[in-house]
């Protein structure tokens, strides 16, 4: 699995230097069809926030979900990934790849895994994050160099990236289906999921915890 994830890599940041704007693959199949329909609970710990989310298919195609990381120095899915961010007093927690912002050179954007989900079918998923809830992002280091400040979060929303499942025929050479912990997962490269990446966020939630904010 390393070398495949090293490959990957590799074609991601061959990918990202050859483009500016985000090339689309071809016979991306649908533009338009049902948004996934996304559930979340939220339960507050001693010192832990757990997120558990099902992800249902409503649409007639499949549709891949953003939502699975692999973390190359323990050499296994990150089971608690997520970012999160706060504006207002609430909190946003995401599962999904982060865009670069404008003007910003990095060697290596993260990509996280997808898996698929076929209509009228649903995924699910589980993590948890530690209290108080701390922004975090692949790019907050770089853009936000302040101190941390605490701040109040009275309500809370999941964010999942998705889209619809490219009609792949022949398979890109780009495109690598691996299995990982029972998984079937898909990895492409940065340029590919910035070109194709929708987000199905979930409905405020009330809640009363702290957060840790770079300003």
């Amino acid at each position: 699995m390393p070398g495949i994830a090293r490959i990957i890599t590799g074609a991601a940041i061959l990918a990202l230097l050859g483009c500016g704007r985000p090339s689309l693959p071809s016979h991306t199949g649908e533009s338009t069809m049902t948004e996934p329909v996304l559930a979340v609970d939220f339960h507050v710990g001693p010192d832990q926030l757990e997120i558990s989310y099902a992800i249902t298919n409503d649409s007639d195609a499949t549709v891949l979900v953003f939502d699975s990381m692999y973390d190359m120095t323990a050499e296994a899915l990150d089971k608690n990934w997520a970012y999160a961010d706060f504006a207002g007093g609430s909190a946003l927690i995401k599962r999904q790849m982060e865009l670069l912002p404008q003007g910003l050179t990095f060697e290596n954007p993260p990509v996280p895994y997808a898996r698929e989900i076929a209509p009228s079918q649903k995924a699910t998923g589980r993590f948890t994050l530690p209290l108080p809830i701390k922004a975090t992002g692949p790019y907050l280091p770089i853009l936000r160099r302040t101190e941390p400040v605490q701040v109040d979060v009275a309500s809370i929303q999941l964010q999942v990236g998705w889209c619809a499942k490219p009609k792949w025929d022949p398979l890109p050479p780009y495109v690598s289906h691996v299995e990982l912990e029972g998984q079937n997962l898909i990895m492409m490269p940065y340029s590919v999921v910035a070109g194709m990446q929708k987000t199905v966020r979930s409905a405020p939630r009330p809640i009363q915890v702290r957060g840790i904010d770079l300003r």
